[in-house]
């Protein structure tokens, strides 16, 4: 298939090349009209680990800071990808939600107050936009009548299990 050949093109440019934006939308639409259809657990810690670099985040060493200005990965497309591939897949349990724990963990010290800066705003936005998406998703899977396109399967839908953990994930 061409998701493998794609994610191979992506893990080879470093770079974070302008596409790449465009690239985690086609993911994201891919994971959100094909929920549970594909494994997308070979893909997970590449995957988080751009989403992770998106945050831009300030990292300094001996008063050298690191990282590197780029263009931006978009926060709304690596939100929906995450949310589409949370529960079940045909190939099993879904590692997404993992991956978000480890994630949020991975980026907890920069929510403390003594860590204020421009990333508290794209970090704030990334939690909005993920229990928005989160919310869509269930409403769409419990209470909305199907009227077109992909109807996700009864043994793909998250379950209260899956919503406890994701809310557990996100509070401080």
């Amino acid at each position: 298939m061409w998701l493998d050949e794609m994610t191979q093109f992506w893990k080879s440019c470093g770079n974070r090349s302008s596409w790449e934006s465009q690239y985690m939308n086609l993911l994201a639409r891919l994971a959100n009209h094909t929920t549970g259809l594909i494994d997308w657990n070979p893909y997970l810690p590449f995957i988080f680990s751009r989403i992770e670099q998106m945050f831009h985040l300030p990292v300094k060493f001996k008063k050298m800071g690191t990282g590197a200005k780029s263009i931006p990965m978009d926060d709304y497309s690596a939100a929906r990808w995450i949310v589409a591939t949370l529960g079940r897949s045909k190939e099993g349990e879904s590692e997404t939600q993992h991956y978000l724990s480890k994630l949020f963990g991975s980026i907890d010290s920069y929510f403390h107050p003594a860590n204020i800066g421009r990333h508290c705003e794209i970090l704030t936005g990334f939690m909005n936009k993920l229990t928005n998406l989160l919310v869509q998703r269930v409403s769409r899977e419990r209470y909305k009548k199907p009227k077109w396109g992909y109807v996700t399967p009864k043994e793909y839908c998250l379950t209260d299990q899956d919503i406890t953990t994701f809310v557990e994930t996100l509070k401080p």
